[in-house]
């Protein structure tokens, strides 16, 4: 199994859909869906239920999911435990966003962050439906930092890694 499979099995789990999925992972669905497919037959069950117009996760995808998570987290945070090696700050960030044109320019932001920390990635998941499903994202640990908007309170950045800093 490889990291790889695992991220792309994330990206499909989480769009619910092997084209969205494969957008986010940079390739064609093709090889997305035969990614699945290996890590289906590897892991000897089925992570997808396709029978019907809209996919879902069977049983087994549920708890691989969760599983998922962590192994993608463990290997992110084994790649930026030798950043002091380095001297440098390096990683990825996942960042959710809501699609808006309020008084923050994001692109602006994510610009500065990204020449201030140049071998930094960041992963931006943009979404239109609200903050409902950043907050559970940040909670499960597939974000690490989101832009929400909620009802009654002053902006602000909700952030799940010790690292974060609110300079940026």
């Amino acid at each position: 199994m490889e990291l790889r499979q695992i991220e792309h099995f994330v990206y499909v789990a989480e769009e619910m859909s092997f084209t969205r999925g494969a957008q986010r992972a940079h390739i064609v669905q093709s090889a997305l869906s035969s990614s699945i497919a290996r890590l289906e037959r590897e892991l000897d069950v089925q992570l997808f239920d396709r029978s019907r117009q809209q996919i879902r996760l069977t049983a087994a995808g549920e708890r691989f999911r969760s599983h998922a998570y962590d192994v993608l987290r463990a290997s992110r945070l084994a790649v930026e435990s030798i950043g002091e090696f380095t001297g440098t700050l390096s990683g990825t960030v996942e960042f959710g966003s809501l699609i808006s044109s309020g008084p923050l320019d994001v692109a602006a932001v994510l610009g500065r962050f990204h020449r201030a920390h140049p071998f930094v990635g960041l992963r931006l998941r943009l979404s239109q439906t609200g903050a409902s499903s950043y907050l559970s994202a940040l909670l499960e640990g597939s974000l690490d930092l989101a832009l929400v908007s909620v009802p009654g309170s002053s902006p602000g950045a909700w952030c799940t890694t010790p690292s974060c800093d609110s300079s940026w």
